[in-house]
């Protein structure tokens, strides 16, 4: 057998010093199972929206590190900024993302390669014992060696001089193997109590089912305004509001139970409706294999929807910088939108700063993204589809549905109030008032009655959309410009499409 000995320190004692030092460098060793696959996350992987919010969705991430993931140009910046968000994290983070990865993208090869490594890892702490060592424990070590024919290893550990520091670094060592192995302990406990506490068919996380837990505490009063109770069999809380703010893993475990939402009160409701049945299809699916109710339909918004309660309570005080400002923060954190571009189509100086902005937003998040499914539906629809915006606006400044805000320009719902006559409610209507009445209602009941607007130079879609205000207006396409170049961002994934 080969000297061991390396400059009065044997081999072995020079790679356990090194890995006492890495350890001490580490403070939180569990925490960077990743680093084997590093690089191959950063390459191999798009960890794109997808995964960004299963991990949210997880608690494992937050939004505002959702902000921060997203700012680099390229994929592989982004992967970076989350591999390291998730290694600095002070708990487990590993086994998540690995679950995450493979339900993301289940037809990726190079993916699902990595994954399964990834299931088969085991931490070198499994091999080794963290039981006391009693006093004589090296001397029985020294003989063991010898009686196994390893007498140069003996005598190399015998004649290694060991420095206080060394000491140090071996108690430091045994101590942190000790967290880890009373942290792997606790952890094996903690994931046995997670399973029981699932429901038997493992539907609801975890996380979701101590929400509803908590909801099933509340005062009924407080229940009956966060949620709806109708799944009689199991008397569970069907949070019928998840599906507005985007809790997708308790809209998926209501939909698998088949629960029955009616989210109503005696002033509105919600909408949001599961009778028995759960469609099988997306719409737009449904529609090319035929299956709809094939009649005549009018799909339409108003030009600047989001002026009923905008996000920003000032918007009405707004310079024109504050304007740019805002446009600027709240788009820059989308890489595929050239800022440019969008002072291009919605410049200063038009109107007022709210005017912009609430058209700018209007468009991308409800105009546009209706105007294709308008198409959508043209295409499928043997009855004709009809499209129309209303640009009618209050005369006088109005807050709308007890939201403390003026609503200024055409904001949501302001053609539904004009047509069953409500706008009295806020003020006595003026002449426009009137007249935008009695436009929308001639077009309205007409389509009722016949299937077709009054007004013959209204036509279906996509040949026309008709501008809705004190009189009838048309054009071959609305925002024709803005309209095409938010369809080419990616974006339509976070409108309303009504």
């Amino acid at each position: 057998m080969e000297n061991v000995g390396m400059d009065n320190k044997s081999l072995h004692v020079q790679q356990f010093r090194n890995t006492l030092l890495d350890s001490m460098k580490d403070q939180d060793k569990k925490q960077h199972e990743l680093f084997p696959y590093y690089d191959d996350l950063l390459t191999k992987t798009v960890l794109d929206k997808t995964v960004l919010d299963s991990l949210i969705s997880r608690c494992v991430l937050m939004i505002e590190d959702r902000e921060e993931i997203i700012k680099p140009a390229t994929q592989t910046e982004r992967n970076k900024v989350l591999l390291d968000i998730l290694t600095k994290r002070p708990y487990g983070t590993f086994n998540v993302l690995k679950d995450v990865l493979k339900e993301s993208d289940p037809y990726n090869t190079d993916v699902q390669e990595l994954v399964s490594r990834m299931q088969c890892i085991e931490s070198c702490d499994e091999s080794i014992s963290c039981h006391d060592i009693s006093e004589d424990a090296y001397t029985h070590l020294v003989k063991a060696l010898r009686h196994g024919q390893y007498e140069d290893i003996a005598f190399e550990m015998e004649n290694t001089q060991v420095s206080e520091h060394e000491i140090q670094l071996f108690q430091i060592g045994m101590n942190k193997l000790q967290e880890r192995e009373k942290e792997r302990d606790f952890h094996a406990i903690q994931t046995k109590l997670e399973d029981l506490t699932r429901t038997h068919d493992e539907v609801i996380p975890n996380n979701i089912l101590k929400f509803i837990n908590r909801l099933n505490k509340l005062d009924q009063s407080k229940q009956e305004e966060l949620a709806c109770k109708h799944d009689i069999k199991s008397k569970d809380i069907a949070l019928g509001g998840s599906c507005y703010v985007g809790s997708v893993d308790l809209v998926r475990w209501l939909i698998s139970r088949k629960s029955d939402i009616n989210y109503c009160k005696e002033d509105g409701c919600f909408p949001l409706f599961w009778a028995r049945t759960v469609l099988p299809l997306a719409p737009t699916e449904a529609w090319k294999r035929g299956q709809m109710v094939d009649v005549p339909v009018i799909i339409s918004t108003t030009a600047q929807e989001i002026d009923d309660g905008p996000a920003v309570s000032d918007i009405a005080q707004w310079t024109w910088d504050n304007y740019t400002q805002r446009v600027t923060d709240r788009l820059s954190e989308f890489p595929e939108v050239n800022i440019s571009r969008v002072f291009e189509l919605y410049p200063s100086g038009v109107e007022s700063p709210e005017y912009q902005y609430t058209s700018m937003a209007s468009d991308l998040r409800v105009t546009c993204p209706n105007m294709e499914l308008a198409g959508h539906m043209q295409t499928s629809f043997d009855s004709p589809i009809y499209h129309y915006v209303s640009k009618a606006r209050p005369q006088v400044p109005s807050k709308l549905f007890g939201i403390p805000h003026d609503a200024r320009y055409a904001a949501h719902a302001w053609d539904v109030i004009a047509f069953f006559g409500a706008i009295k409610h806020y003020y006595k209507p003026t002449q426009t008032d009137n007249d935008f009445i009695q436009t929308i209602r001639r077009e309205i009941v007409n389509f009722v009655q016949t299937g077709k607007p009054f007004s013959d130079r209204w036509q279906p879609f996509p040949n026309t959309t008709a501008l809705m205000e004190s009189n009838l207006g048309v054009t071959d396409f609305y925002h024709k410009e803005q309209c095409q170049y938010w369809s080419t961002t990616g974006l339509y994934a976070y409108a309303w499409v009504n």
